[in-house]
C-alpha cells in the first residue's frame, strides 16, 4: 500500500479547489446523490463487529478496512 506524503496531499487539494465544480443537470445529481446514499448504505450494513457470542468470526484485517463514508 502505498503511503501518501502531506506534499500529495496539498497539491490534491489545491487541484480540487481551483477546478470548476462540474455542471450536470438536477435529476442527474438526484440520481447520483441517491446512488452514493445507496452504497454508503450497503457498506454500513456489511459491516460486522465480532463479538463473544461468535467466537469463531474472526476480525477485519486493516488491510481492506476502508474509512467510514459519511454523505457530507
Amino acid at each position: 500500500m502505498l503511503e501518501q506524503t502531506a506534499d500529495a496531499d496539498e497539491a490534491i487539494t489545491r487541484l480540487l479547489r481551483c477546478t470548476p465544480a462540474p455542471v450536470m443537470p438536477p435529476s442527474v445529481l438526484a440520481r447520483l446523490r441517491s446512488t452514493i446514499a445507496g452504497e454508503v448504505a450497503l457498506r454500513n450494513a456489511s459491516r460486522v463487529e465480532p463479538d463473544d457470542a461468535v467466537p469463531d468470526l474472526k476480525p477485519t484485517s486493516p488491510l481492506w478496512q476502508d474509512d467510514p463514508v459519511t454523505d457530507a
